[in-house]
């Protein structure tokens, strides 16, 4: 049986192993990780709630002048706990391929947030819910990544030397070029 074909009514398993994480956070206090199966399953529209909370915050972030007091990164480890378990595949998927950027042009994907932004303890909770949440990738059915230049392909290049790109028919202001979005999704279905 699979993982994700489990019912929360039966023993616990691989999904609640969480590795090596610590019993208590930076104050002392226990935080529990909630698992697909964790006892106590939180209210829908709680769960709802902090899901669009945390969707919001990354959409947010293409307004921040850079990646300091990121206020999704300040929040990001407890939202990623409360939503259910089959919303975290989604919001990693998003995470990894929403292409938000900041003023400053920083990408604010998952890999940045979970390993530039976050405490050590959040990045323990972090990837140890995803690690019980996300299947891995069947290996019968190959996928495709999709990898692309930034400067220039997703967005006009700026510096002073137009090194990273010379593009000005598009505003600098670190929007995206129109269409890349929808392109990447397309690639992704």
């Amino acid at each position: 049986m699979k993982e994700s074909d489990r019912s929360c009514d039966e023993p616990p398993g691989a999904l609640q192993d969480v590795g090596n994480m610590p019993a208590a956070g930076p104050d002392g206090q226990e935080t529990p990780i909630m698992s697909a199966c964790s006892s106590g399953s939180l209210v829908g529209s709680e769960a709802e709630k902090a899901e669009r909370q945390l969707l919001r915050l990354h959409r947010a972030e293409q307004h921040q002048p850079s990646a300091k007091a990121s206020p999704l990164a300040a929040d990001f480890a407890r939202l990623l706990d409360t939503v259910d378990a089959e919303a975290v595949p989604r919001i990693r998927a998003e995470l990894d391929s929403g292409l938000i950027f900041r003023q400053d042009g920083s990408a604010a994907d998952l890999r940045g947030i979970v390993y530039e932004l976050l405490s050590q303890y959040d990045r323990d909770r972090v990837l140890a819910r995803i690690r019980a949440t996300c299947r891995s990738p069947s290996s019968e059915k190959p996928g495709l990544v999709v990898l692309s230049d930034v400067d220039d392909t997703l967005l006009p290049g700026k510096d002073v030397l137009q090194m990273a790109g010379s593009d000005r028919s598009w505003v600098l202001d670190g929007r995206l070029y129109p269409g890349v979005t929808r392109l990447h999704a397309e690639l992704r279905s």
